[in-house]
This record gives structure tokens, sequence and C-alpha cells, in this order.
């Protein structure tokens, strides 16, 4: 019974291994790897009340430069992957 006790827990143990960290790991790498560009981007839902509903896709880039020890935004691109608009109003962070 002891043996069956053990390769349930190292069962568990390598599955959570495997599922949980080597699986996402190896994923993302490829994708960045493949897909650099589309790799990073933002996906961002919006639900206001029953009938507004918002989905963008996009990414954000920004520029730092260090001012007096710390880091500051020169510059942010947002960049979406829609070339209409149809939210009300655009106030996400992205």
């Amino acid at each position: 019974m002891l043996t069956h006790v053990r390769a349930a827990i190292v069962s568990l143990v390598l599955f959570t291994v495997v599922t949980g960290v080597v699986y996402p790991t190896l994923v993302t790498v490829i994708a960045q790897l493949v897909f650099p560009n589309q790799a990073n981007g933002s996906l961002i839902y919006r639900n206001r009340v029953e009938t507004e509903t918002d989905l963008l896709v996009g990414k954000r880039e920004d520029l730092l430069r260090r001012i007096d020890g710390g880091w500051k935004i020169a510059r942010r691109k947002i960049v979406l992957d829609q070339s209409v608009l149809l939210a009300k109003n655009l106030t996400f962070f992205f």
C-alpha cells in the first residue's frame, strides 16, 4: 500500500511540474521565436452593461529614460489590431 501512495505522490508532483512549468515555458518560448510581434500583445474585454461589450487586441510599446535616478516614460505607443474602433470611449489602461 505504501508503494501505491508513493507512486501517486511522485505522479502528482511530476505532472504538476510538467503541466504547470515545463509546458507553459515551452509554449511561451516557441511563441516568442515564431511570432515575436504577436506574442507580446494584450487582450482586453470590457462589458459595461448587457449590450455594451468591447474586445480589443493590441500591445503597448514604451520608451523609458532614466531621469534623476528613476525611470520615466518618454513615449508610449499603443498599437491596436483593429482599423475601426467601435468603442464609445477609450479609457483602457494597457
